[in-house]
């Protein structure tokens, strides 16, 4: 089967942008790619979920911001936002394409912006800086709703804690719960599973799998760590993504420093990752990965060698196998199908 595949990059060059590939799923096979944005520096990004619009971040001269795109015609963003200073890290979005969230790592800002029924943004309709909390140096590396969406929750790698606030309607309320993690570990990236009930997140320091619980009226809970490298790959501090595969059974991270990615199978009675393979992502500086949504596929984006490889699945399911494909791309930081 082919899937349409967009990818994220960042440099300030002529030939940064999103791009548009179309990979075979039963071969790992990448072709077709094509620039369909020159929006600069759009190192994260998500689709909507009709894949008609993509948010991304992106730079504009000395000032960063978050922008929208038409797949159909993304020569240039039809919407987008500003500000003076560092583009964000992060942006995701709520489940009625209602509003959009931005979490910068440079300014410690947290923005939350309105869109209208075309998906165009509006302005910001709450924001808060995390500098203003006093807690130490910060820097938000991820932000998004629990899946109740009862809460808006941002993953502060500098100051080793999830936070947590009261949210309605795009607005921002008190902080209910403020998860603190191990000291020095950089937590960094996070998913949650298909009954919202558990969460696993990546540190990036110390580059382990945390397993986490989740309620509405408890937040969420620590419950596990584990290394996300198995033997044969040394840790040097360096995790980045983790995705959840569609059927919620296999867990997958990175690691940009060694290029790596691991595979886990997700236990069904204690909800735990138990590693099954690591392998080299064939590469430098495996910034994000991405699985297709029948398991089959992994594509690693390895911005320092400017390559995307793809990985197949084994059909007993425990096994990473390089496939004989190779894209070669500027910088690639961001796989989204």
């Amino acid at each position: 089967m082919k899937r349409e595949v967009y990818i994220g990059t960042y440099n300030n060059e002529k030939n940064s942008g999103i791009f548009r590939m179309s990979l075979d799923t039963e071969t790992g096979e990448m072709s077709g790619l094509t620039q369909i944005s020159k929006v600069l520096n759009p190192n994260y990004m998500v689709m909507n979920k009709e894949k008609k619009l993509i948010y991304s971040v992106l730079k504009d001269g000395d000032e960063g911001g978050v922008c929208v795109s038409k797949i159909a015609d993304a020569a240039a963003p039809f919407s987008k936002i500003l500000s003076n200073g560092h583009l964000p890290c992060h942006v995701n979005i709520d489940k009625n394409k209602s509003f959009l969230f931005s979490a910068n790592y440079r300014t410690g800002a947290v923005k939350v912006y309105s869109l209208d029924e075309n998906g165009s943004l509006n302005g910001v309709s709450s924001e808060t800086n995390h500098n203003d909390l006093g807690l130490g140096e910060t820097h938000p590396h991820y932000i998004g709703l629990t899946p109740d969406e009862k809460y808006l929750f941002v993953v502060d790698l500098g100051l080793d804690m999830i936070i947590l606030y009261n949210y309605s309607n795009g607005e921002l309320g008190e902080i209910f719960q403020k998860v603190l993690f191990k000291k020095g570990c950089g937590p960094r990236h996070i998913v949650f599973d298909n009954e919202g009930k558990y969460a696993y997140l990546i540190t990036e320091y110390s580059t382990e799998i945390v397993t986490m619980k989740y309620s509405e009226t408890e937040g969420l809970e620590i419950t596990d760590y584990i290394k996300a490298l198995g033997a044969g790959f040394e840790n040097e501090g360096d995790g980045a993504a983790i995705r959840l595969s569609k059927d919620g059974t296999r867990l997958f991270s990175s690691s940009r420093k060694p290029g790596a990615v691991s595979m886990f199978e997700i236990d069904r009675e204690t909800k735990k990752p138990v590693l099954l393979d690591t392998v080299s992502s064939y590469g430098e500086h495996t910034r994000d990965i991405n699985i297709d949504e029948e398991g089959k596929v992994l594509i690693a984006a390895n911005r320092f060698s400017n390559n995307l490889i793809t990985f197949l699945v084994s059909e007993d399911g425990k096994k990473l196998v390089k496939s004989e494909y190779e894209m070669q791309i500027k910088e690639p930081t961001c796989v989204v199908f």
